[in-house]
């Protein structure tokens, strides 16, 4: 007989059971074996055998469907134990072209009487057995079928969970933030171990991001961590395996200034201060090039990072805020997105914008959007719903950001998407005003790469979704929002085509040298002029498989079946040597697979007249 697990139920097969309804008396020699529907490579197998003759040999063969011996392992015995268990690793030799491959495995056991027992695939089921057993009744031989899929997964040594990751090119590996235990897991590809007791780094790490070299993608060994238990961010580093120091968040003050009529009939000032919450989710980092681009300066390394809703906030809690700040700059350089947020006035919902950055005791506070410029919004578009995702582009140029959307209000339902390029600049006007007797005095910081409203605005137009995930590819140029199905936008946000994915996983990533152009680029060169086999998007899904598309044609081109479904983040890289892989956080730890190499049918035509 034969034992199998079925996700987390055991089935239980007997041969010979017919139709009875009370299981056969066992045999005096037995042999059981445990072993997953879907195994990766090096997964294993259990083998339970007993013998009343005492066992001298017992182990396992798989085949392929013609018979030919395809793996296989056993132990040997002195004869006489009567019982014996034994895990053996499958230890496959699989092309990565040859998956999902099906095989046929079976468990035998021999005794000093030289009699040898085989499990099998039984030709009834008793109920009494199992409720499992119902699982494939009408076809029992798939019941000794096992699917050897691509991937290697290792749990969290310590268990916890993950929030985020990140893939380092420069040491070859990947950096997940164990959200529980408060430290940066280092999962190591060499060997796919990992390092032992990873990094701490502050309480509730949350987004991770690479530090930017220059806009041509190069990274250094460090990483920046948003601490969404304090309000810092973490720069640490990986090779060192130590916390470099904590970069600490400002605070921001935002006011709403508009005048009102007294009981008396005069017209005064009214001031609105609003709390936000000022702990950083996720992150994503771009740089400014100095005297010798594409070199970033030294001095403008620009961190973009959402921060995490709380209760206790003045007028709008559980929404976050969006907020940049530059972690080199001798001079603190920090900025409050509100761009997104202005609207022509209006009585009903629109007032006048100012803001104060504080950064604690010592430090004189600094306005750095005052109310004599005028700048009108509606404050309930400045803030965010729920998780708010951020990434950046593979050359450190571009930011996208994704509004979760309302899981408290099903009228809120809605999400928006912002886009952010680091290159266009902060213009500042000096501002002088009085305000009902008051003088307000101080510039208008104004950020030209945040998206401006009417892009924001448009977006919802066109989608109106809750959103589980964001990506952007290597130049920023086109741009994956995820919901109940992929978005596909251009840089001005425009939607250019939607994904049919299934399921609502979150995890989604381009491929690492994607950078392709959503639009045609005024030319019809179908989103770029390079390989179409670059222009390639990688999703996960509710089943155990990685679905891939193009993302011009947004059609699915291949699926990569991998052992569990990925339920986290997902990131694509390329490791130095050139081969491509994936990463995923599945429910039994990481995964990680060596992408197979895919041919896009859906090819650029070459250039041509436009008609």
């Amino acid at each position: 007989m034969r034992r199998l697990l079925l996700g987390s139920g055991i089935a239980l097969m007997c041969a010979g059971c017919g139709d009875a309804v009370q299981p056969e008396p066992p045999a005096e020699q037995q042999v059981q074996y445990a072993i997953g529907r879907r195994v990766e490579v090096d997964d294993s197998i259990t083998v339970v055998a007993t013998d009343p003759a005492g066992l001298t040999r017992m182990g396992w063969v798989a085949r392929l469907a013609d018979g030919t011996v395809f793996g296989g392992d056993s132990s040997s015995f002195k004869g006489s134990a009567d019982f014996a268990r034994r895990s053996y690793a499958l230890g496959f030799e699989a092309d990565l072209a040859s998956l999902p491959m099906r095989i046929e495995v079976t468990a035998f056991a021999e005794n000093a009487d030289g009699e040898r027992v085989e499990s099998q695939v039984a030709s009834a089921f008793n109920a009494s057995v199992s409720s499992m057993a119902l699982l494939n009744a009408s076809s029992s031989a798939l019941l000794d079928t096992v699917i050897v899929v691509a991937g290697v997964t290792k749990p969290l040594p310590d268990g916890g969970s993950v929030a985020d990751a990140i893939y380092s090119r420069n040491l070859n590996e990947v950096y997940l933030t164990n959200f529980a235990l408060n430290r940066v897991e280092i999962f190591q590809l060499v060997d796919t171990s990992f390092a032992p007791g990873g990094v701490p780094v502050g309480s509730r790490p949350w987004g991770i991001a690479l530090w930017p070299r220059n806009t041509l993608g190069d990274h250094g060994d460090t990483v920046v961590v948003a601490l969404s238990g304090a309000t810092d961010l973490a720069v640490v580093d990986m090779a060192g395996r130590q916390l470099r120091r904590r970069h600490s968040l400002p605070n921001f003050l935002i006011e709403l200034v508009s005048t009102e009529i007294s009981e008396t009939g005069l017209i005064q000032l009214k001031i609105e201060q609003f709390e936000f919450s000022d702990r950083p989710q996720y992150v994503g980092m771009t740089c400014r090039t100095g005297a010798a681009p594409p070199a970033c300066a030294a001095d403008s390394m620009i961190a973009l990072y959402s921060t995490t809703p709380t209760l206790d906030q003045t007028e709008f809690p559980l929404q976050g805020t969006m907020r940049w700040e530059n972690i080199t700059a001798g001079t603190p350089e920090s900025h409050f997105f509100w761009e997104h947020s202005v609207a022509a006035f209006n009585d009903d919902v629109t007032d006048t914008l100012q803001v104060t950055v504080d950064r604690g005791p010592g430090i004189a506070q600094q306005i750095i959007l005052s109310a004599a410029c005028g700048v009108t919004v509606d404050i309930e578009q400045l803030t965010f719903l729920d998780t708010t995702f951020v990434r950046n582009s593979g050359d450190f140029t571009h930011g996208i950001v994704g509004e979760g959307g309302s899981s408290h209000d099903p009228t809120l339902g809605f999400a928006r998407a912002i886009g952010y390029d680091v290159r266009d600049g902060v213009q500042r006007t000096a501002c002088a005003g009085i305000i009902v007797g008051t003088p307000f005095v101080g510039p208008e910081e104004r950020d030209l790469g945040i998206s401006p409203a009417l892009r924001v605005r448009d977006f919802i137009s066109n989608t109106a979704i809750a959103v589980q995930s964001v990506a952007v590819n290597f130049n920023g140029l086109t741009n994956l929002i995820r919901a109940d199905s992929i978005y596909v936008l251009d840089e001005g946000l425009r939607l250019k085509g939607t994904i049919g994915v299934i399921g609502v996983n979150p995890g989604m990533d381009l491929k690492f040298n994607h950078d392709f152009d959503a639009r045609d680029g005024g030319t019809p060169t179908f989103g770029g002029t390079g390989d179409p086999n670059d222009r390639i998007l990688y999703a996960a899904s509710t089943d155990p498989v990685i679905q891939v598309f193009d993302t011009y044609y947004h059609e699915e081109v291949a699926v990569i079946p991998i052992r569990d479904p990925i339920i986290g983040p997902l990131r694509v890289a390329e490791q130095a040597s050139g081969t491509p892989i994936l990463v995923g956080v599945t429910g039994a730890g990481v995964v990680v697979v060596e992408l197979p190499a895919i041919t896009n049918p859906f090819p650029a035509p070459p250039l041509g007249h436009r008609l």
